[in-house]
């Protein structure tokens, strides 16, 4: 249904962006860019700044909202404890709890009508970065989705038929292509409006090659991960952030309002397997002569000061009202290309891609300690980083996985990694049939499109991780 929803086949987001504006960050009050028609019989439209707000504040709802949650619980570095949160926490849940319309109606559509907008080529770069983003994770967590005829609504297409999930992949990174061209001849260029990079291209460039790198991960296509990636976001400068305030239902980060005002106590870290290798006095800690990692489990984590001893998400660090979220950052590319070198069998390279995300954790948590690893660190026994996993090559491996898992804590992106390494990290599932390896389509898709697949079992891997 979330496809077939716009039945009266509206022309521009104007409603849309209407319902995002309490959401809007970082820019001046919903009238500045709201101009709102007040005559019902007049047709409507919205310029172009207007729809490429929507867009981008409707892929911070969707990134760091109840997907991101769920995704969190589901690799353990969350826990669900109270209410329905306590169902999703050991995978009770019904299509009924799951929505899409946020990246249908919230990004892509809103995108699509950037481009047919745009006059410049940075604004055409980045509604289709926006796109192909929204497609690939949807991908990810779904599996087959409308591609080809999602949001169809001119030609008439209510039905729109389920790509197969890696045919939506070759098209996403098919965008991420025409984006780069599009962004490769936009220096000087002015995007209509930014709310991450302020119109930088070059930002915007990085950001579509990690992307692809991200998708390649995916698809297990390594050769190609790393081209992209060598292209893609390798300073923290560059990192794709959300930015927040700290007004309710205006501007204030989704995990802040979820975990201190929306639902408090529904979602805490009590048990969970995260906090367990980044506790130093944990017996699992991953901490060794070279790592200490106080300062980011306490960044992270939190001491219930209601309930001692109960761990809870630290709403005044990385979960504050007003703190930035990430969605694509110098750390995952850096990650993504250890993993590769490592499967290349090109540890040294690995290791230095390894140490640059130590550099990055080093100058973020000045109290900690991120020391460079060297090869024979990782050696079996003798080695500080050695991981009991038999020799320096699968030590190395598990080491680089497991620092992407920490890296990106409450992102959507941890789940799909979990998955696509098959639980390399060993997480132990709450169920006797393993870890979930998707999301349910949600009901009203399955109700209003009769080219819907039948019911699946969150547990069937998709095309990709089989």
């Amino acid at each position: 249904m979330i496809i077939n929803l716009n039945r009266t086949k509206m022309k521009t987001n104007k409603h849309i962006a209407l319902g995002l504006c309490a959401l809007a960050l970082s820019f001046a009050s919903c009238e500045d860019y709201l101009d709102v028609n007040d005559n019902p019989n007049e047709a409507i439209d919205a310029p172009i700044e207007n729809v490429m707000v929507s867009a981008m504040v409707s892929a911070m709802v969707a990134h760091s909202g109840e997907d991101a949650r769920l995704a969190g619980m589901w690799t353990q570095q969350f826990t669900g404890v109270d209410r329905q949160y306590a169902a999703f926490d050991v995978y009770n849940v019904t299509s009924a709890d799951f929505d899409w319309g946020k990246h249908y109606y919230g990004i892509i559509e809103q995108s699509k009508i950037v481009a047919r907008k745009a006059t410049s080529n940075i604004d055409l770069g980045i509604s289709k970065v926006l796109q192909a983003h929204s497609y690939g994770m949807l991908a990810s967590i779904y599996g087959d989705i409308p591609f080809s005829e999602a949001n169809q609504f001119e030609a008439g297409i209510d039905n729109p038929r389920f790509d197969d999930q890696v045919s939506v992949y070759a098209g996403v990174q098919g965008i991420l292509d025409d984006a780069i061209s599009n962004l490769q001849n936009s220096t000087g260029l002015t995007a209509s409006a930014d709310l991450f990079y302020d119109s930088d291209a070059s930002k915007w460039l990085a950001l579509a090659y990690t992307l692809k790198a991200r998708f390649y991960m995916h698809t297990k296509e390594y050769p190609l991960a790393l081209t992209a990636a060598s292209n893609g976001i390798t300073d923290v400068s560059g990192d794709w952030m959300t930015s927040h305030g700290t007004s309710y239902n205006q501007d204030m980060s989704l995990y802040f309002s979820f975990i201190q005002d929306d639902r408090v106590g529904y979602m805490i870290a009590q048990g969970a397997y995260l906090p367990s290798i980044l506790d130093p006095a944990s017996a699992t800690s991953r901490g060794n002569t070279k790592t200490d990692e106080t300062a980011r489990f306490n960044d992270i984590y939190l001491d219930d000061p209601t309930d001692i001893g109960t761990l809870i998400l630290n709403h005044t660090a990385m979960w504050a009202a007003d703190a930035s979220f990430a969605l694509a950052t110098a750390s995952e590319t850096h990650l993504i290309m250890a993993e590769v070198n490592a499967r290349n069998n090109a540890d040294l390279a690995a290791v230095d891609h390894l140490n640059a995300v130590r550099a990055i954790l080093i100058a973020k948590y000045s109290t900690g300690t991120y020391d460079d690893y060297v090869l024979t660190d990782f050696t079996p026994i003798t080695g500080v980083a050695d991981k009991g996993k038999g020799s320096v090559s699968a030590n190395l491996m598990y080491e680089i996985i497991e620092e992407k898992y920490a890296s990106l804590v409450g992102q959507i992106e941890a789940f799909n990694d979990v998955r696509r390494t098959d639980n390399l990290i060993g997480l132990t599932p709450k169920g006797a049939n393993g870890i979930p390896q998707r999301f349910f389509y949600p009901q009203d898709e399955l109700n209003a499109n009769v080219n819907a697949p039948a019911a699946v079992s969150l547990f069937i891997k998709t095309a990709v991780n089989n």
